[in-house]
């Protein structure tokens, strides 16, 4: 899961990774018939699959959440929530330690939702071959976020523009952050998406 969330080079290769292991991690609770758990005790013996479904799950996630935004939201909520309920059942038929406590599904729903998400962003966007739409706009505040761990994450305020009707927040990364002025003007390049959910991103402005 680290080299996904911290160094995912190669970048599609390492996404498409994280999209497969966890469908493979049910397919061998299936092929097990009962002998593989989706988790175990700490000191048990049991094989299971836990590191393999919830790490990429959560990598998936993160990647979506900080690699790429939306002009809206709402085109992902639908198919985030019914591709986690579909993982979560399929995980429920299964994997012989949750189907004895039904409750135990609320375990594993997060998760699903984060496969979900992830699934549909990088669909939507990994792939898209769009030609994107450019409009002019201009840095107006940079500011860095310390996270709970201490880790940075980098932010600048653009002018409304294009489909954006108000200032927006862009996450950066440390090395755009740093070489980008207040006051610097920038592309704002919206591309249509796979799935029809618009989504951009910023590049310096040619002189």
């Amino acid at each position: 899961m680290g080299w996904a969330v911290f160094f995912p080079v190669p970048y599609f290769a390492v996404m498409v990774g994280c999209l497969v292991l966890p469908l493979v991690s049910v397919f061998v609770m299936s092929a097990g018939k009962g002998m593989v758990k989706l988790n175990a005790a700490r000191r048990s013996k049991d094989p299971n699959v836990a590191i393999a479904f919830i790490g990429p799950c959560i990598a998936l996630c993160l990647r979506a959440v900080f690699d790429f935004q939306f002009v809206s939201y709402k085109p992902a909520w639908v198919p985030t929530l019914s591709v986690g309920l579909a993982l979560t059942a399929w995980v429920y038929i299964y994997a012989p330690d949750i189907r004895p406590k039904p409750l135990n599904m609320l375990l594993v729903f997060p998760f699903a939702l984060c496969y979900g998400y992830g699934l549909f962003v990088m669909s939507n966007c990994l792939v898209d071959s769009s030609r994107p739409a450019e409009y002019s706009t201009q840095i107006t505040n940079k500011r860095v976020s310390t996270g709970s761990r201490g880790g940075n994450y980098y932010y600048v305020d653009i002018l409304p523009c294009g489909p954006l009707s108000t200032t927006q927040e862009v996450r950066v990364s440390r090395r755009g952050y740093e070489s980008y002025a207040k006051g610097q003007p920038l592309l704002l390049k919206v591309k249509d998406g796979t799935l029809g959910a618009k989504w951009f991103y910023i590049v310096p402005q040619r002189r």
